[in-house]
C-alpha cells in the first residue's frame, strides 16, 4: 500500500514534466521549420548574388559580359574604373573656358575629382582636386578665378602651377620640403582645334590623335554655355545612339 502511494505520488509530476516537454517540443518544431526556411532562403540570395557577382566580373574578364551585368553591377563599374577611366583620354572642355589668367573649372569623371586652371604664363594644367596634407578638398567651387588655391583643413596653399607656396606650422619643420608637397599634377594636352584632354595614367604616351585634322573649325569657336542633367543611366548606354543603330 505505502508502495503504491508512493508511485502514485511520483507518476503525477513525471506526467506534467513529460506533457510540458511535448507542448514545447511541438511549438519548437512549429516554429523553427518556417524559421529555418527563411534563414536558408536569406543565405541561398545571398549566395546567389555572390555568384551573379562572381559571374558577371569573370565574364568581363571573357569579354562575355551580358548588357544588364554590365549596366547596372557595382562591381563591374568599379573595374571599369581603373581599366578605363583611369587609363584613357578623357574630353573634358574647350580651351575656350579660360578668358583669364587663373581662370579654373572643377571635374568629377567616375568618383575622380580634379580642376583644370589657366596659369600666369597661359598655361593650361590639371591637378588631382586634393590637397597633399590630409587629402582635404582644394577647390571646392565648381569654376572661378584665383592664382591660389587653398585648403580649410589646415591652410595649406598651392599656386596655379600646383606648388606648395604656404603651409602653416610646417614651414620650419625640420626635414620638410615644399618643393616635394605640391598638388599631384594630372596629364593634360589640348589640341589645336582647342580641345582639353587629360588622363590619369602618368605614364601614358600622347594623344594618339592629336594630330588628326578636324572638318569642323574648332579653333576659332568659344564656349557659349551648357548644363548638367543628372540622371540614372550608364556611360556604355551612349553606344546605344551610334550611326549603326539608327
Amino acid at each position: 500500500m505505502v508502495t503504491s502511494l508512493s508511485l502514485s505520488h511520483l507518476a503525477r509530476p513525471d506526467f506534467a514534466f513529460l506533457a510540458y516537454a511535448v507542448v514545447l517540443s511541438c511549438l519548437a518544431y512549429l516554429l523553427g521549420r518556417p524559421l529555418v526556411k527563411v534563414v536558408h532562403g536569406l543565405l541561398q540570395a545571398d549566395d546567389q548574388k555572390a555568384s551573379h557577382r562572381a559571374s558577371g566580373l569573370d565574364q568581363a574578364e571573357k569579354g562575355r559580359l551580358k548588357k544588364e551585368d554590365g549596366t547596372l553591377e557595382e562591381d563591374i563599374f568599379q573595374l571599369e574604373k581603373r581599366a578605363f577611366f583611369s587609363k584613357t583620354w578623357l574630353f573634358v572642355c574647350h580651351r575656350s573656358r579660360f578668358d583669364k589668367l587663373g581662370d579654373y573649372h572643377a571635374f568629377d569623371v567616375a568618383g575622380i575629382s580634379f580642376f583644370v586652371v589657366l596659369g600666369r604664363d597661359s598655361k593650361v594644367r590639371a591637378f588631382h582636386n586634393v590637397c597633399r596634407h590630409r587629402a582635404y578638398t582644394v577647390v571646392r567651387k565648381p569654376c572661378g578665378t584665383s592664382t591660389r588655391f587653398s585648403c580649410k583643413y589646415h591652410g595649406w596653399q598651392y599656386d596655379d602651377e600646383g606648388r606648395l607656396v604656404k603651409a602653416p606650422k610646417f614651414d620650419e619643420s625640420p626635414g620638410f620640403v615644399p618643393e616635394d608637397n605640391g598638388l599631384f599634377e594630372v596629364k593634360l594636352i589640348t589640341t589645336r582645334e582647342g580641345l582639353v584632354f587629360v588622363n590619369f595614367d602618368a605614364s601614358t604616351m600622347n594623344l594618339p590623335f592629336n594630330n588628326v585634322k578636324s572638318h569642323v573649325d574648332l579653333e576659332s569657336c568659344s564656349w557659349v554655355g551648357g548644363m548638367d542633367v543628372p540622371c540614372a543611366t550608364n556611360w556604355k548606354e551612349i553606344g546605344e545612339f551610334g550611326p549603326d543603330r539608327q
